[in-house]
């Protein structure tokens, strides 16, 4: 077996200057926790997780957040 027998067929990424709400939004519709972000090549720049987001947040809301 290869990695091509389990990959998914149309993977899920994200443009880098994408706005972080439709980002989010794209991986709640999904059920996926982590998203690949592409420059304007279309080459992998980052990896972006439900985590990155919580901590994002977290940040911005302070203890207001939960």
């Amino acid at each position: 077996e290869t990695a091509g027998d389990f990959m998914q067929r149309e993977p899920m990424f994200a443009i880098h200057s994408e706005d972080v709400e439709d980002v989010l939004q794209r991986m709640i519709d999904h059920n996926i926790k982590e998203i690949p972000i592409l420059d304007d090549e279309k080459r992998v720049v980052a990896d972006l997780t439900i985590v990155d987001f919580l901590k994002y947040y977290k940040s911005v809301k302070g203890p207001d957040l939960f």
